[in-house]
């Protein structure tokens, strides 16, 4: 349980996998009192009670505590058994975006992605780097859609934007395996429990993690705002 601000990463998340299955944090700022533990801890008192069900007991107090208040909170209960998987697929979209990216001599594929996690088009957080991850490749798929249409890419990429397309659609369907419990306020309705980091300029030097390294996201984020 992450009772601080900004820590439903997915990068949190591959990290905590070693040591938990479960993970129960907020993609945005903790209002300042955080988990009301008085209320959330009663019903160890009262049954037995599977961490499954505490999860989502977790996530269902968060919201009786900051929906009457605020508009903004998220709270998600995430499962970190399924992060391998999630990863795998995920390492796949990022090596077709590193291709598509190196063969775009036009840059129209770079300005899709830039546009996909824009602050104008993605649900971000108080840390504007901080982008939801269902909605950015929601995003994508949406725009490859709109540049397919209107031919804005080379016809020799047409074969690696369909496989894209297919791996993003793979990672979504296994997305709610993901996500055990979540809650979000009315002016963040896209926040889906998850989000990753993507930098509204330049990368942070001080951007190094495992779950980047692997899925060769760090990799892909040097190349996109280079």
């Amino acid at each position: 349980m992450m009772d601080a601000c900004l820590m439903a990463g997915i990068e949190i998340a591959h990290d905590c996998s070693k040591y938990a299955k479960i993970l129960t944090a907020s993609e945005e700022v903790v209002l300042g009192p955080g988990y009301n533990y008085s209320t959330m801890l009663k019903i160890l008192a009262k049954e037995k009670i599977t961490p499954y069900n505490f999860a989502i007991h977790v996530v269902k107090t968060y919201q009786q505590t900051y929906g009457p208040i605020a508009n903004d909170f998220t709270q998600s209960a995430i499962n970190l058994v399924a992060v391998d998987e999630a990863i795998e697929l995920y390492s796949k979209i990022v090596s077709l975006m590193i291709e598509l990216h190196q063969q775009d001599k036009k840059e129209n594929f770079k300005k899709l992605l830039k546009i996909s996690g824009s602050k104008e088009m993605v649900t971000h957080f108080a840390e504007p780097s901080y982008i939801d991850l269902k909605h950015f490749l929601e995003n994508i798929l949406y725009n490859l859609s709109h540049y397919l249409k209107n031919k804005f890419f080379d016809i020799k990429d047409y074969p690696r934007i369909k496989e894209l397309k297919t791996a993003i659609e793979n990672f979504l369907q296994i997305y709610p395996k993901l996500i055990i419990a979540n809650c979000r306020g009315q002016y963040v309705p896209n926040a889906s429990g998850l989000f990753v980091y993507f930098p509204t300029k330049r990368l942070e030097r001080g951007y190094k993690n495992e779950f980047a390294t692997k899925t060769r996201w760090i990799q892909f984020l040097q190349q996109l705002f280079s």
